[in-house]
């Protein structure tokens, strides 16, 4: 089986430093090759107004994408991760979403949030979005998102 390529989002507005670390330690037990961006400070636009620390992770798997998110959201669990289906925007201790797997980008709003286009440009510059074609260097140049977003 050959190695798929991940890029992952990783964000936490509930004890952010500690779960924040919590989730690189697990990452890096699971797939030794991970890298990790800066963590950056961002800006929350829901009702909590509770400000995020986010990052991007990258790494290679075998794993195939069911079994890759079925392990993110084990890994959230374990961190107290409680999920409200009337309210995707409560405060979190640990969001981990799958962003890009095998050349293909998963996450539609990663053209339009700093908080995600800003950490996957810092480690994956040259990567290419599938929905629109363009490198992730030139999305970050365009995202016109204009909260506030800063490295930790």
């Amino acid at each position: 089986m050959s190695k798929k390529l991940v890029l992952l989002s990783i964000g936490s507005n509930i004890e952010r430093d500690k779960n924040i670390a919590l989730a690189k330690k697990y990452l890096s037990e699971i797939f030794p090759d991970i890298i990790f961006s800066s963590t950056y400070i961002t800006e929350d636009t829901s009702h909590h107004k509770q400000e995020f620390y986010n990052l991007a992770a990258k790494f290679t798997t075998e794993e195939n994408l069911e079994t890759l998110i079925k392990q993110s959201h084990q890994l959230e669990a374990l961190l107290g991760r409680v999920r409200n289906p009337n309210d995707k925007n409560i405060p979190r201790t640990i969001d981990i979403d799958v962003c890009y797997y095998d050349n293909t980008t998963l996450d539609k709003n990663l053209p339009y949030f700093k908080y995600l286009i800003d950490p996957l440009s810092e480690i994956a510059p040259d990567f290419i979005d599938s929905e629109t074609g363009l490198l992730f260097k030139q999305l970050q140049k365009q995202c016109q998102d204009t909260h506030a977003i800063q490295r930790k």
